[in-house]
């Protein structure tokens, strides 16, 4: 069978498959609040359960990064992301606060999610989790190589869902023998996703064979004003989780003059090897011959790097430290963040960081998280107010959008509390890009209009004044201020 053959087998399958979604996602907007969040609980427990099983399973069918740090992030990527995201109330009608007028959320439809090789198992809870809540219906797209692992993670989610009340269809997967994001623009270009109600989102990581498709880069600044040592533990915790196999983790550091000395030695107790301008070279020649990450370093420990490169570390070394002269565009250290290694920057003082911050904003592809640490509020308006990235986090690791080491430790715990819904929000995966805000118009008093109600009669509000305040809205109304 000729390859374009495939493809079209491969592209009537995803037909039937994107076609019961649909149904599902119709069936499923009818859901009431409490009916989803019975679902997504259910469909959280289960997947916080089975963290460390499913992180065992994937450690051995990749074979890279650490199976501790998998069964955390899962862990984290499940229960404690629900409880977050529960707040939200993605269901019923509300009114906004600054306009007093009545909005009401209506769910995107099919979400296709491709499922990335380096941290499969978390990405496909927190997807769940998000696209539930929204009340969207998921199809994962799986390529060959996680297939095991996310078939054994999908079917037990489909069935906790299932026992919970969710429509048949609602989750949904579709194995792909290829590149699974050129089979999505494969599906968007032949229209398969341009269906009434549903809408197209890939939310996904390169995967790891295809890591230098995209580049993404994560700048850190560190200030004058900074507790040093607070930064430096967190910076290697981050930096070595899962051995780098977050693509969201610190990629270059920016330090200013007058700490820098200091920092380093901070940083050095933390874990971290200060690799001299020799050993710099043997990474870069090692690991970037070709201009491209060589594969085989993906999902290695720094002590397994530099023992394969001839680069003596002690015992316990978390991360690899490459002193830099500059920012230079052909030095593949600069904006690396697939490994357990760092460029760090010593820069006159802290405009000159955000300047570099800001090229590194527009040369790359991609700015997804930019970190300060610093305890001015100044310099914290300043880099938020200048710096292109979608999320800016101050005083915390990147690799899991702003949470710090010891918060990160309490999210793992089984009776874990989630005290602020600004913890564990990440862009990416925020529920909340996956419904569209309808505002209602008009004048609902002179007509005396009945409550409003949703497709399973149930009341989400009551007859709402032409201005309304929250003085008149009954306290047992489901009708609130956000």
């Amino acid at each position: 069978m000729k390859l374009i053959e495939v493809k079209q087998q491969q592209l009537s399958v995803a037909k039937s498959i994107l076609d019961l979604s649909k149904w599902a996602s119709y069936r499923y907007e009818s859901y009431g609040y409490q009916d989803v969040i019975a679902i997504v609980d259910a469909l959280a427990d289960r997947a916080f359960g089975l963290s460390e099983i499913l992180a065992t399973e994937e450690f051995l069918e990749i074979n890279r990064g650490n199976e501790r740090d998998k069964a955390a992030r899962n862990k984290v990527f499940s229960r404690a992301l629900s409880r977050t995201w529960q707040r939200l109330n993605l269901v019923d009608a509300k009114i906004e606060s600054t306009t007093k007028m009545m909005v009401t959320p209506r769910p995107n439809g099919v979400v296709l999610c491709v499922v990335p090789e380096n941290y499969s198992v978390a990405w496909i809870f927190a997807n769940a989790i998000s696209i539930l809540l929204a009340r969207c219906a998921i199809v994962f797209l799986v390529s060959p190589n996680i297939k095991d692992v996310a078939t054994h993670a999908i079917r037990e989610l489909v069935a906790s869902a299932g026992a919970a009340g969710a429509p048949e269809g609602l989750i949904l997967q579709l194995d792909v023998t290829g590149d699974a994001f050129e089979f999505a623009s494969e599906l968007v270009k032949n229209d398969f996703l341009q269906m009434a109600s549903t809408a197209y989102a890939v939310s996904a990581t390169v995967p790891c064979q295809t890591m230098n498709k995209q580049e993404l880069t994560v700048p850190v600044v560190v200030d004058a004003t900074a507790n040093l040592e607070f930064a430096a533990s967190e910076i290697v915790w981050s930096k070595s989780f899962d051995n780098s196999m977050m693509r969201d983790s610190e990629s270059i550091l920016l330090v200013e003059d007058k700490v820098y000395g200091d920092f380093l030695t901070e940083i050095a107790n933390a874990g971290a090897h200060i690799m001299s301008d020799e050993e710099c070279e043997k990474v870069r020649e090692a690991i970037y011959r070709t201009g491209n990450l060589a594969a085989s370093f993906l999902g290695l420990d720094a002590v397994s790097i530099a023992e394969s490169i001839g680069v003596p570390v002690v015992k316990g070394t978390k991360i690899l430290l490459a002193p830099l002269e500059g920012l230079f565009d052909d030095d593949p250290v600069v904006g690396g963040n697939d490994l357990p290694i760092l460029g760090i920057l010593k820069v006159e003082n802290f405009k000159v960081a955000i300047r570099h911050a800001r090229y590194l904003s527009q040369k790359k592809t991609t700015i997804n998280s930019a970190v300060l640490y610093s305890r001015s509020t100044d310099h914290i308006t300043e880099f938020a107010s200048n710096v292109l990235a979608r999320q800016i986090i101050i005083n915390a690791g990147s690799c899991f959008g702003g949470i710090n080491e010891s918060e990160f430790q309490d999210f793992l715990l089984d009776d874990c509390f989630v005290q602020s819904s600004a913890k564990l929000h990440m862009t990416d995966l925020d529920p909340q890009q996956f419904v569209t805000w309808i505002k209602v118009l008009g004048d609902l008093q002179t007509f005396d209009v009945e409550p409003i109600r949703n497709k399973t009669g149930s009341k989400v509000g009551v007859t709402v004044p032409s201005y309304p305040r929250e003085e008149t809205i009954r306290p047992d109304s489901k009708l609130v201020s956000p």
